[in-house]
């Protein structure tokens, strides 16, 4: 499979079965997702938690399209968790909120995903540059076997 290569599949609604089957048939055409989940490795699933709004909003990935997801990630043998870092605070509450607001929570209890709430950061030192001298990252992050 190229690097860069994309593959989008026309999906009208977000109907479940349609959008489990767009996005089984879009993992296909890149050799499925055992192309890039190992059995019982940690997949952070990155989705767009900006803010506390409804799935009807278009604010937050839509939980239909996360539960697909989720989906074919345990079909590979991973352990999907649900990770974003939203706009405003970043506690534990808020992270709460907007896991139940956006469907989100609802999707974890149905398919046995985790929902992230750590909240812990990690510092990177990078020393081989005179402008950039590191970052910090998500302690989900870096704890993850694949994103």
């Amino acid at each position: 499979m190229p690097a860069d290569e994309v593959v989008l599949e026309r999906c009208p609604s977000y109907e479940p079965d349609l959008v489990e089957k767009k996005v089984q048939v879009s993992l296909d055409h890149l050799g499925g997702m055992a192309a890039f989940v190992r059995p019982g490795q940690r997949v952070l699933l990155k989705v767009n938690l900006l803010t506390r709004r409804p799935p009807e909003d278009a604010v937050t990935t839509h939980p239909a399209l996360v539960r697909a997801v989720v989906r074919e990630v345990q079909r590979a043998g991973g352990q999907p968790v649900i990770y974003d870092s939203p706009g405003g605070p970043f506690t534990r509450r808020s992270l709460e909120a907007i896991y139940e607001t956006s469907g989100l929570k609802e999707v974890a209890l149905e398919t046995g995903a985790e929902l992230n709430y750590n909240l812990a950061a990690v510092e990177l030192e990078h020393t081989g540059s005179a402008l950039f001298h590191g970052l910090t990252l998500s302690k989900a992050v870096i704890e993850a076997d694949v994103i």
